[in-house]
């Protein structure tokens, strides 16, 4: 067997299906509030996909970087593609989703309910994640300290910040500090500048006009310089654009929305296409195909039934976990105690290592998502009803309402 070889991925990803499939195993994921036709089911199917793509993508960047001590590229393009591909379609489905609230709600968007709901989406997890981080620092520093407490302070700060921090620093002279989460994080600064930028795209979803844009294209220029300087900003923003572009087509064009054999067929093929014959998603050949996968997806297309299946749902429901929590468990998993010795014995061994990996991470996902991210969900959305309900009392009281 090769190291680099395509069909373990796809082994270990029906294994995750698989594991994910028993109907009263996991029945603890199936969210039997959400109303039929309130979200975009193949959407949400596509999200667990995405996660597992990058975990199995950082799988074979942390072999090399245990072998090497290099954390780079592997020598695979279909490995470097991979995880870049599954980043680049997360970055349309941010947009895709919040640029459809924008078009739907227009004027009566509750700009605090959103912020609100971001931050008890994001955040509680995170911050679990970085203090087992700056645990696991702890110990490979020997609980010693090698810089003056007030650097270590500031260091460890900027790591709490929920990804605001585009690059934070290295904690306390370890220089693998962001190779223990995988790197992940540097995607929710991202994802935070999208959403920052909402109030002006708001201001586009209303006027519904090209002019409409000038503000965020102003944000854009003026407030995020690197943008135009930096080829792989470019290509976020041309991401970002791609799933709001999609999200205007399927409330544009109504009769684009459904699934078929054929939407499934070219769906495949983009995919194919990109991760066969593309070393890089960071770039324009590759963004426009898997633009184009994306504008299927969300219009309905469902890959011949896989992204609707109840295994596809529920790995998309904890999709967030498994990609935020893989660096963790990697880390722990290719350390000489556990199964880095065997996984680096040959590249049968390295895949087993990464199916234990993966179906352990589905495990810790599932657990985080039941019991950290769900309940913090519903926190913040009761914050946000709860302000929703003083701001309507207020007017009432001072005659603002009838």
């Amino acid at each position: 067997m090769d190291l680099f070889s395509i069909w373990p991925s796809a082994a270990i990803i029906t294994f995750c299906l698989a594991l994910a499939w028993p109907k009263q195993l996991w029945r603890f994921l199936d969210d039997s509030s959400s109303k039929q036709g309130q979200r975009y089911v193949t959407v949400d199917g596509l999200r667990g996909f995405l996660a597992l793509a990058v975990v199995l993508h950082h799988c074979v960047i942390s072999y090399g970087f245990h072998q090497t001590g290099e954390w780079k590229l592997p020598p695979s393009p279909y490995y470097s593609i991979l995880g870049q591909a599954g980043v680049s379609v997360f970055f349309m489905i941010t947009a895709f989703l919040f640029w459809g609230r924008l078009l739907d709600e227009g004027k009566r968007t509750d700009w605090f309910a959103l912020y609100c709901n971001r931050l008890f989406r994001i955040a509680p997890l995170y911050w679990v994640v970085i203090a087992s981080m700056l645990l696991v620092v702890a110990i490979k520093t020997g609980f010693r300290m090698a810089v003056p407490p007030a650097e270590l302070l500031s260091q460890v700060f900027q790591w709490l910040l929920p990804g605001i921090i585009k690059a934070p620093p290295t904690v306390n002279g370890y220089a693998a500090t962001s190779t223990i989460t995988a790197g992940v994080t540097w995607t929710l600064y991202f994802e935070w500048m999208f959403y920052f930028s909402l109030p002006l795209l708001g201001i586009a979803a209303v006027k519904r006009t090209p002019l409409g844009f000038l503000p965020v294209c102003i944000w854009v220029i003026f407030v995020l310089p690197d943008t135009l300087n930096n080829q792989y900003a470019r290509c976020f923003v041309a991401m970002f654009a791609i799933g709001m572009a999609a999200a205007s087509i399927v409330r544009r064009f109504r009769g684009m929305i459904g699934d078929s054999a054929l939407k499934s067929m070219v769906a495949v093929a983009l995919l194919a296409y990109t991760l066969l014959n593309r070393s890089t998603a960071y770039e324009w050949v590759s963004i426009a195909s898997l633009g184009a996968f994306f504008v299927l997806i969300s219009s309905g297309a469902s890959l011949f039934g896989l992204l609707a299946s109840r295994s596809a749902i529920r790995l998309g429901s904890i999709s967030y976990g498994i990609y935020l929590l893989q660096g963790l468990v990697i880390t722990v998993f290719l350390s000489p105690r556990v199964l880095g010795a065997f996984a680096t014995k040959g590249p049968a061994q390295f895949w087993l290592t990464a199916l234990a990996i993966t179906l352990t991470l589905a495990c810790i996902a599932a657990a985080t998502y039941h019991f950290i991210e769900r309940p913090c969900i519903r926190i913040g959305k009761r914050l946000a009803k709860g302000r929703q309900q003083q701001v309507g009392l207020s007017r009432e009281t001072n005659g603002v309402l009838p």
